[in-house]
């Protein structure tokens, strides 16, 4: 995504996002992550005014009046409104309606886009959307890659729209990328699988372990909030294999899910396998594993042996453009470091192998 608009306007759009989550959590008073129509009508009573204090377009500002928040929000009449429905309800363009209604001016306020930036947001979603488009007429799979912290809430609400919208019938088009190096991962995954479910359309996530730990962890100490990454290495493994049983207990009850399995850890491939073999799901399921071309070519190879639907990562471009990516990868999974000698073993027995069997 940082390729298709300037990061900095993903900066900006995410905090807009991130303010517009942080209201819902001051309308739940008691933490629980869903509101009651109830605590929502009390909520908006109390931050907006519930008549109209501005002229200009009524149809566009009476969108967002309470009557029509709550039937938005609640179509199905449950009494129940999630903060993914309020998220993806209220979209960027529409926060100078929501807004000129505030009781009074905040965070929230301070985080509307400009015209020429919600112009400019509108243009990379265009250009996101024509190559979701164009993946879905040639049957391919498009993985959006993840980001920093800050960039991400922009990038996960365009995903879940691009999914709602392409994702349907046998089509599993777009891929969401969930880093487990961060905390409440994977609980993140299963609240968009369970939207995926409610919505009716295919859920299809690809796991890593994260790309940024460190430029996170300073970031968090230099702005002083709590760091957003794991505290230790296991924890990470923990949550990354926790959202693997999730897709994969998903898949075994018969949920349409599809799972990319991004790893070189050879426990994490190992820990997948059995669980396939656990709930009897075929090697053409629906999950994927991928390692980067030249790092741990060794699970590929015995993975596509297998029948295991398994693809090799080619990072391309001039050198000094692709190095820091390597690193960070290297970042990632410092496991990596300590498998170079075993895999100079195995490369060598290959070697040995193929010329014994040339002479």
């Amino acid at each position: 995504m940082t390729a298709l608009g300037p990061p900095k306007l993903l900066e900006r759009m995410s905090t807009a996002i991130v303010q517009v989550k942080s209201l819902f959590h001051k309308m739940d008073k008691n933490g629980q992550g869903v509101l009651t129509t109830a605590e929502f009508s009390n909520g908006y009573r109390e931050y907006f005014h519930t008549s109209n204090p501005v002229t200009g377009d009524g149809d566009t500002h009476a969108l967002w009046s309470l009557d029509s928040l709550l039937e938005q929000l609640d179509p199905e009449d449950t009494g129940q409104i999630e903060l993914s429905e309020w998220t993806q309800l209220l979209q960027l363009e529409h926060l100078p309606a929501l807004t000129s209604r505030c009781r009074n001016q905040g965070p929230l306020s301070s985080a509307v886009l400009t015209d020429a930036e919600i112009a400019a947001a509108k243009s990379m979603t265009s250009r996101i959307e024509h190559l979701t488009s164009l993946a879905s007429q040639l049957d391919v799979r498009l993985m959006i890659d993840a980001e920093q912290t800050y960039f991400q809430p922009a990038i996960d609400n365009t995903v879940l729209a691009l999914q709602e919208r392409h994702n349907r019938g046998n089509k599993f088009t777009v891929f969401n990328t969930y880093q487990c190096y961060l905390k409440g991962a994977d609980a993140r995954l299963q609240n968009d699988q369970r939207r995926a479910m409610r919505r009716g359309y295919n859920f299809a996530a690809k796991v890593v372990r994260g790309a940024y730990m460190v430029s996170e962890r300073e970031r968090a100490a230099d702005m002083g909030y709590p760091s957003p990454v794991h505290d230790t290495l296991e924890d990470t493994h923990a949550c990354y294999h926790r959202a693997i049983d999730h897709c994969l207990d998903s898949m075994g009850s018969g949920s349409p899910t599809e799972l990319m399995v991004a790893s070189h850890n050879q426990q994490s491939v190992e820990h997948t396998l059995a669980r396939l073999e656990e709930l009897r799901l075929a090697p053409d399921c629906g999950v994927y594993f991928g390692q980067l071309l030249g790092m741990s070519d060794h699970l590929t190879y015995l993975l596509g042996e297998n029948k295991y639907q398994a693809y090799k990562y080619v990072p391309y471009g001039a050198v000094n453009e692709v190095m820091p990516y390597l690193l960070r990868r290297a970042q990632e999974n410092s496991a990596l470091l300590g498998s170079v000698a075993s895999e100079t073993r195995m490369l060598k027995e290959e070697i040995g192998r193929r010329m014994a069997g040339a002479s």
